[in-house]
């Protein structure tokens, strides 16, 4: 069984998310749901089409529920995140790990059992090695 992780971050940091999930492939590991590949996950309008938000925000959550850890990748802008806390908040409530890499505001949650933070993704082959020996070296 491999390991599986879910990457979170704001839409607006496609590419930072996109990064880290390169990452994580390069290690062996499985991405629950690569959410920057979905058509119309980027919607302002959501009330418009609510029945397509539900789909997508059920295989997000179901994403986020069964990875073995989760990501959040923090930006300049990741104070105005919305989903992101959602999905990160979904883990910790279910006791799976999380890593947040850059910076962000001080929260209390941060300073989980479960939550490892790391200033930049070049850090995260290391924290991933610490926490799943047996992941593939790049």
């Amino acid at each position: 069984m491999s390991t599986k992780g879910y990457v979170a971050g704001r839409t607006s940091n496609i590419e930072g998310v996109r990064a880290v999930q390169r990452v994580l492939r390069e290690h062996g590991i499985e991405i629950t749901l690569d959410w920057t590949s979905l058509d119309g996950n980027f919607r302002p309008d959501w009330d418009q089409a609510p029945l397509e938000a539900e789909r997508i925000a059920e295989m997000e959550r179901h994403a986020c529920v069964t990875a073995d850890f989760l990501v959040l990748v923090c930006g300049s802008d990741t104070a105005n995140g919305l989903g992101m806390f959602i999905e990160t908040g979904m883990a910790l409530a279910y006791g799976i790990p999380v890593i947040v890499v850059g910076s962000i505001r001080d929260s209390i949650f941060w300073y989980l059992r479960d939550v490892t933070r790391i200033d930049t993704v070049d850090e995260l082959p290391d924290t991933l090695r610490a926490w799943f020996p047996s992941l593939e070296a790049a």
